[in-house]
This record gives structure tokens, sequence and C-alpha cells, in this order.
């Protein structure tokens, strides 16, 4: 019960203070995912029917 009230509190500050833009978008890393370097996403913004 202690951690939900502490990622409740967490939350709320979060709202209150906003992000940085640094913490909601970073540039993707295949290399984080075990992929090779070279790796490139293609189309992953594309809605599909």
């Amino acid at each position: 019960m202690d951690n939900t009230l502490d990622l409740a509190l967490q939350a709320v500050e979060l709202e209150v203070s906003g992000p940085s833009l640094d913490a909601v978008h970073k540039p993707f890393d295949p290399e984080e995912y075990g992929l090779d370097p070279s790796f490139r996403l293609t189309k992953f913004a594309e809605l599909r029917g």
C-alpha cells in the first residue's frame, strides 16, 4: 500500500511540475534493445486500417 501512495504522489508531482522535453522524448537507440546499430525504424507512425 505504501508503494501505491508513493506512485500516486509521484504522478501528482509530475502533473504539477510537468516533465522536461528530454524526459518525454529521447531518440530511438536500437542497441538499447539488442538490435544492430544500423537498424532504423520506418513507418512506425503510419496508421493501419
